[in-house]
């Protein structure tokens, strides 16, 4: 068993990083408009630890259409 070659990363950079992107930016882009928070916040959970962050301060913050 050898290194991965360059095609390799390729295809993981190009290819598969996108769609796992997709798939997880979309369904919290709904999220967040159900809630009232700026959709575009969602770009936010593609970055591993900002997005970890920002689950946990938005989890135990305020929402907009909180009826309390």
């Amino acid at each position: 068993m050898g290194s991965l070659s360059i095609w390799h990363w390729a295809i993981v950079l190009f290819v598969f990083w996108p769609l796992a992107a997709a798939i997880t930016v979309v369904p919290v882009w709904q999220i967040l408009k159900r809630v009232g928070i700026a959709g575009w916040l969602s770009l936010l959970s593609v970055i591993p630890i900002v997005g970890l962050v920002a689950l946990w301060v938005m989890a135990f913050s305020a929402w907009p259409n909180d009826k309390h």
